[in-house]
């Protein structure tokens, strides 16, 4: 499963920074789960769907983000149904500097057959560390 499970992963984060490059944003969305929990983000508790979508509309709306790309892609676990992996992504904004973070995502293939990010958490540095996914 492990070769099957990298290239849903690649293909999910493929999807994912095509279509935040397009600025398309219910494609975009189409590739988060209604029940998805983005974890440590400064200043949030855990961001749900709807924020995320408010969130990316707006980014994509005004044009901020120039650029998304994902390194150091690894997958963690896998079964039928549920993939973890662990990436470095970075974002390249218009106006600002690169931002670049160690995130972990679970993928969890859903009743419509579609695989869909339902968790993803922003690593903190020794995490990173860590997981030699160090960001710098």
């Amino acid at each position: 499963m492990t070769g099957k499970a990298r290239e849903i992963v690649e293909t999910w984060l493929d999807a994912s920074l095509t279509t935040a490059h397009a600025r398309e944003h219910a494609e975009h969305m189409d590739l988060i789960s209604k029940t998805v929990s983005l974890l440590g983000v400064p200043g949030f508790e855990v961001i749900k769907y709807d924020d995320w979508s408010r969130q990316c509309k707006d980014e994509f709306e005004e044009e901020m983000v120039k650029h998304v790309r994902y390194e150091r892609t690894e997958v963690i676990a896998a079964g039928m149904s549920l993939i973890i992996f662990r990436a470095v992504e970075i974002i390249e904004v218009e106006d600002g500097p690169e931002d670049r973070n160690g995130i972990e995502g679970t993928l969890v293939h859903e009743s419509d057959g579609k695989w869909r990010l339902t968790q993803e958490r922003i690593l903190s540095a020794e995490e990173a560390e860590r997981y030699q996914i160090a960001v710098n």
